[in-house]
C-alpha cells in the first residue's frame, strides 16, 4: 500500500492499515537483507528443503506464471520458456512420455505443447501437495502424482524425456537426485536452468521464494559434470542464459541448461 493511500484512512482503520504496512515492509526488509546469504552445508536443514511445500506458495506463484503465459500468447516468451522448449526438442523423443519432476502447478504441459506444436504425453511430480493440487484444478486432462525426486515412483528406463524443472537447485542431497533421475530414464535426462561456476565451489544459500525462506544452491561445474557422468549421463547439448553474481561469491554463475543422453 502507498503512504499517500493511508492519508485517505480515518480513526481504527487508519492504525490498522498503517501497521500493516509497517509489518509488511520491515518483513520485506529482513527477507531483502537475508537473501542469498551463504551458509554451510550443515546449516541446511530440513525446514529450508521443505518450504517449497508450504501451502501458500502455490497460489503466490501461479499469479506470476498466469502473467508470464499471458506475455507468451502475446508474442512475448520468456527465456527460460523457449529453452525448455529447445531442450526438449533436441532429445528427440517427442513421440514418448514426458515426466517433469519439480513440476509445480503444471504450468510446462501448457506451454511445451504451444511452443512445440506438439502435443505432448506429459506427466508431471511435485513434492508439494497444495502444487499437485492446484496443478490438478487447471489441467484436468493432464496427470499429476505427489512424489519425491530422491525416491522417484517410476519403473527403471520407464520415462522417454525426464525434465528436471529447478529441482536440484533446491536439494541437499543433489546426488540422489541425479541417479534417480538418470535410473529412470530411458532416452533423455534434462536438468533445466542449473546455475553452475566454473571455478568456485559448490555453495549452498539462503533465499526467500514467494515469502518462504528455502536454499537455494549453485554448483561447481567440473563437480557437476562428474556426477552426470558418473551415473551414466552424457551430455550432449547446453544452453546458456545470461551469467549474474551474488555478493560472496567471487565467479559467475551461470544458468545453463543440461541435455543429457542416457548412456547404453
Amino acid at each position: 500500500m502507498a503512504v499517500d493511500n493511508l492519508n485517505k484512512s480515518t480513526g481504527s482503520d487508519f492504525l490498522s492499515r498503517l501497521r500493516n504496512y509497517l509489518a509488511h515492509h520491515l518483513r520485506k526488509g529482513r527477507r531483502d537483507t537475508e537473501k542469498n546469504r551463504l551458509i554451510s552445508f550443515s546449516q541446511v536443514n530440513e525446514a529450508l528443503t521443505q518450504g517449497w511445500k508450504d501451502s501458500t506458495m502455490s497460489y503466490r506463484q501461479r499469479e506470476i506464471v498466469d502473467c508470464q503465459l499471458r506475455k507468451m500468447y502475446s508474442g512475448d516468451v520468456m527465456n527460460s520458456f523457449k529453452v525448455a522448449a529447445e531442450a526438449v526438442a533436441s532429445c528427440g523423443f517427442l513421440d514418448g512420455l514426458l515426466v517433469e519432476i519439480g513440476c509445480a502447478s503444471g504450468y510446462y504441459c501448457e506451454v511445451l505443447p504451444y511452443l512445440l506444436r506438439k502435443k505432448i504425453n506429459y506427466i508431471g511430480l511435485d513434492y508439494s501437495l497444495s502444487m499437485v493440487e492446484l496443478a490438478g484444478k487447471i489441467y484436468n486432462q493432464a496427470s499429476f502424482i505427489v512424489g519425491d525426486a530422491n525416491v522417484l515412483p517410476f519403473a527403471d528406463k520407464s520415462i522417454d524425456i525426464l525434465l528436471s524443472g529447478n529441482v536440484l537447485v533446491h536439494a541437499r542431497d543433489y546426488e540422489t537426485v541425479i541417479s534417480e533421475s538418470a535410473r529412470v530414464s530411458k532416452g533423455a535426462v534434462i536438468f533445466h536452468l542449473t546455475p553452475v561456476m566454473k571455478m568456485a565451489k559448490t555453495a549452498y544459500l539462503t533465499m526467500y521464494a514467494y515469502g518462504v525462506k528455502v536454499v537455494r544452491l549453485s554448483f561447481n561445474q567440473d563437480e557437476f559434470l562428474c556426477l552426470l557422468d558418473k551415473y551414466g549421463l552424457l551430455v550432449e547439448n547446453i544452453i546458456e542464459l545470461e551469467p549474474y553474481s551474488i555478493k560472496g561469491i567471487e565467479d559467475a554463475i551461470i544458468p545453463k541448461t543440461f541435455v543429457c543422453r542416457v548412456k547404453g
